[in-house]
């Protein structure tokens, strides 16, 4: 059967709204469609208003009496429950007691004839029988009753009530005192020829019924025995699952008014007035406007272009970084002519604008070749999610949509970086003399300036009794986090070590001993260009933390011992979920032998702890789902469930209990629903926070607010929100059956438990997973971020290091006078070019080397816990191949340096 219908409209119509079009079903819908059905009793005269769900809900009891009032018709209610036994107490020695008689309550109650008794308004405490099963209990006005009933449970078995009441009266056997009118229509009893054939959904014994009992069934039915009074009948329907919030009433009589009988014509004036008030959303049918909807999903959870963005800044500015300097040379090497334009009577300003000039083109270029290249690459990581990275985003149905506003926005940004590089670049020549320029771009680097050595000293002592101390701080006073304070020890020591680098390129440059040896004359060559060998240096350093530190928080959770009551699986091993809900308790050993569990495996089961949750129709909303949620799955949290507590749960501020699960059970003067979430989840999927409210849509379309209580960090409640089961109900009353289960079995038993579930709830769509595998499906996303982040954050290193590298390299271009003259004293060539190698590959071998060990300070906590779960092969595999690239470039490129006529070089100094 279907269980939803596609709506298009003619292209001639006009736009209708989903309210108006619920509107429209709303007029089109029968009794029927609401589960309803209206009965005619003429000899009785009154209507019977019956669901087919045995009980009415409240809210249509209240609009079928405020029908029956526009109609200028009485209404009464009527509640009807089965007693299993009805017993006179009253005499113990010669009791008697008749089985399976029907109970019945009206408010307010027709006209009874009475044989007895002063047929006064029934009280709590008493009872009218009717003259049949007054004759077979042998009941007097004033005996005692004693009446059982049946009670079901949530595992599909029934206890037994009892209460004892107080024969007040005895009805006789004419009008309401034998009218089979008042119990509604049940299928399997009230259709049968005789008690004999019932086939009722609870337990009957055959055994007690008499030749009389099918006697009175042949003649009345099943016209109640006994009358109670409301609040009594009440009670036994609330002594079920639902408790207090049951709906209870199983008919309303609507009586035309006093001195008319026409049952017809009220049927046929009552039957719209009451459509007219009944909701469409009644009968599970709400119109929802897809293409909205789906447009607001598409815009997705978290804004992808932003993250991307973020994740590349590095590569951004390590690009913005490299144009700069390779633009600033090159205006430097044009330091002659702009030093003749000026002379010649231009302004330093046109010699600016014509090397801004040269780097606009440039950087036009640049934007050609990179747009293509941004396609490809975002082609690229595409591709990556819908293969190898599916499992982040648990889907296939992505795919490439290029924009023109988002190339222009692109190609624009990639101008404004560049013409901002080139700008700078060349502004320093706005500042020389005409004789500064004049005289080449070697006077621009001439001049020696030591920094001052004692606050850098001063710096590096600071920085280490910094590292050393928050160290101190967090091992042993423990007044600071240790993630934090490993983190900020270790940019301290990155910041140490660059300094130290600086004292030492100062110290070998102030030395006035010869050097005699490769190593130190390469040391000597990085110390005379000390400020572009600390910012090689720190750019390495400051991109290989990054680095490291993101690759580290990768995280596994597969060794995480899940049986902790503190952790994000709340000490459950393992989570079940049915694709059909359950009609009997999974957690107690009767439903376990209804749901048809053998004795070894209820055995087996017999220790395990099973919670059972109910569960609403909604989407995922874990990192799990790309699209925006717009209706979330709630899960309702039992009395067990609160009273057990566990997980980590973060409460409101000022807000502190032992259990703060009881939360869940409080009540706000704004109406808004107690709540808890996953922390993540509520952050970044539903984008709210601890304490504020969030609007979502029942089970019947109309909007409640949920105000979040609690959040559970990491926790496997990332998919759904969580809410009291007495709200669950009130917001989904169809949802009455668990479908969610979390389960403790004894320890080393989880694999033998879920087997077990499978093998007998297979059928019914129950799927096991253990929490840590659920747990580390939502790892999945972080870490394939991370894993992106780590892509691209090499990209930049790469690009970076290379880039300096070819700096380097056009340094030691302009130090080809230097060489010449070590040629003319007796130097060889592969002697210097082995010296420029060296001291480059030295230079980048220090920024990595001490970036990375700074990094796996900063996240040694994360590395020694049991979560950790960093793939070092890749990151090794990352930092190799950008180690061998480097000294690649530069062992090429170092003979060429040093190659050809340097005389000439030698000659123009």
């Amino acid at each position: 059967m279907a269980n939803a219908l596609l709506v298009e409209l003619a292209p001639a119509a006009r736009p209708l709204t989903a309210d108006a079009l619920t509107s429209v079903l709303a007029t089109a819908c029968s009794l029927e469609d609401y589960g309803l059905r209206l009965v005619a009793w003429p000899e009785q005269g009154y209507l019977s208003l019956q669901s087919q769900g045995v009980v009415l809900k409240k809210s249509q009891v209240t609009v079928v009496r405020e029908a029956a009032a526009e109609c200028g018709a009485r209404s009464g209610l009527t509640s009807v429950y089965l007693a299993t036994s009805m017993k006179n107490v009253t005499d113990r020695d010669r009791s008697t007691e008749i089985a399976y008689a029907v109970l019945a309550a009206l408010d307010p109650p027709p006209e009874f004839r009475f044989t007895s008794g002063s047929g006064k308004t029934l009280d709590r405490e008493g009872v009218w029988l009717n003259h049949w099963a007054a004759q077979d209990l042998g009941a007097r006005v004033g005996d005692r009753m004693e009446l059982s009933y049946l009670i079901p449970s949530r595992d599909g078995t029934y206890h037994t009530g009892s209460g004892q009441v107080t024969v007040r009266s005895i009805v006789e056997m004419t009008g309401p005192g034998a009218d089979p009118g008042l119990v509604p229509d049940f299928e399997g009893i009230t259709d049968a020829k005789r008690i004999g054939d019932w086939h009722p959904p609870f337990p009957l014994d055959l055994t007690r019924i008499t030749p009389r009992d099918e006697t009175y069934w042949e003649k009345y039915r099943a016209a109640p025995k006994a009358f109670l009074h409301p609040e009594t009948v009440q009670a036994m329907w609330a002594s079920g699952p639902s408790g207090k919030q049951a709906d209870w009433v199983t008919a309303v009589r609507i009586m035309p008014a006093a001195g008319t009988d026409d049952i017809a014509r009220l049927a046929q004036e009552f039957t719209p007035a009451l459509l007219r008030r009944l909701s469409a959303q009644e009968t599970g049918l709400t119109f929802q406007p897809l293409r909205r909807q789906v447009l607001a999903a598409a815009r997705g959870t978290t804004d992808f272009s932003q993250l991307m963005l973020g994740m590349s800044m590095f590569l951004v500015l390590a690009g913005a970084g490299l144009a700069e300097m390779l633009l600033r040379l090159s205006g430097d090497r044009r330091a002659a002519e702009a030093g003749i334009m000026m002379a010649c009577g231009h302004r330093a300003q046109t010699a600016v604008r014509m090397i801004l000039g040269e780097g606009a083109v440039l950087t036009l270029l640049g934007v050609l070749i990179g747009v293509p290249l941004g396609v490809l690459y975002a082609w690229g990581i595409i591709t990556a999610l819908t293969t190898w990275w599916h499992g982040a985003v648990a889907s296939t149905h992505l795919w490439l949509h290029v924009g023109l506003n988002s190339l222009l926005v692109g190609a624009s940004a990639g101008l404004v970086v560049g013409l901002l590089a080139a700008t700078w670049g060349a502004r320093a020549l706005g500042h020389r003399s005409v004789l500064e320029l004049l005289s080449g771009w070697q006077s621009l680097s001439v001049g020696l300036v030591l920094p001052r050595r004692r606050w850098a000293r001063f710096a590096l002592a600071f920085f280490l009794l910094a590292t050393a101390g928050l160290v101190l701080l967090a091992a042993e006073a423990q007044l600071l986090s240790p993630s934090g304070a490993f983190f900020a020890s270790g940019l301290l020591l990155l910041w140490a070590g660059l300094v130290a680098a600086g004292v030492v390129l100062t110290r070998v440059l102030t030395q006035r001993a010869a050097s005699r040896s490769l190593g130190a004359l390469a040391l000597r060559s990085a110390a005379a260009n000390r400020r572009r060998s600390l910012l090689t240096i720190g750019l390495l350093a400051s991109a290989t933390f990054v680095i490291v530190a993101v690759a580290a928080n990768t995280r596994d959770l597969s060794r995480v011992d899940v049986t902790r009551r503190n952790s994000g699986s709340g000490g459950f091993a393992l989570q079940a979920v049915s694709s059909l809900p359950l009609n009997y308790d999974l957690g107690s050993p009767e439903g376990r032998a209804h749901l048809g569990f053998s004795l070894e495996q209820e055995a087996l089961l017999a220790g395990t702890e099973i919670v059972s949750f109910l569960a609403s129709p909604g989407q995922d909303i874990s990192c799990l789902n790309l699209s925006a949620p717009t209706h979330p799955r709630v899960l309702g949290v039992s009395d067990a469930m609160i009273a057990r507590g566990g997980f980590p749960v973060l409460t409101v501020h000022g807000k502190s209990t032992e259990n703060p699960w009881l939360l869940l059970r409080e009540s706000a003067a704004d109406g808004a629903i107690p709540a808890f979430g996953d922390a993540d989840t509520v952050r970044w999927s539903l984008h709210s926070s601890l304490g504020e409210t969030y609007t979502m849509p029942d089970g019947s379309g109309r909007s409640v607010r949920l105000r979040f209580v609690g959040l559970i960090p990491r926790s496997i409640f990332a998919s759904e929100l969580l809410v009291a089961q007495d709200q669950f109900k009130r917001l989904f009353p169809g949802a009455d059956t668990p479908s969610h289960f979390l389960i403790a079995p004894p320890l080393g038993q989880e694999n033998q438990v879920a087997r077990a579930l499978r093998t007998t709830l297979g059928d019914r769509g129950l799927e096991v997973r253990s929490t840590r595998e659920v747990l580390n499906s939502f790892l999945r996303v972080q870490n394939t971020y991370l894993t992106m982040f780590l892509a691209l954050g090499g990209l930049g290193l790469l690009l970076g290091s290379v880039g300096l590298v070819a700096v380097l390299l056009r340094n030691a271009l302009e130090r080809r006078a230097e060489f010449a003259l070590m040629l003319a004293i007796g130097f060889r060539r592969y002697y210097l070019a082995r010296s420029l190698l060296l001291e480059n590959a030295g230079l980048l071998l220090a920024g990595l080397l001490w970036g990375t060990l700074s990094a796996l300070v900063a996240v040694a906590p994360q590395i020694l816990s049991v979560a950790s779960g960093v793939a070092w092969g890749a990151l090794a595999l990352v930092l190799t191949g950008i180690i061998v690239v480097d000294l690649a470039a530069s062992t090429v490129a170092a003979p060429i340096a040093v190659r050809g006529n340097l005389l000439d070089a030698l000659r123009e100094e």
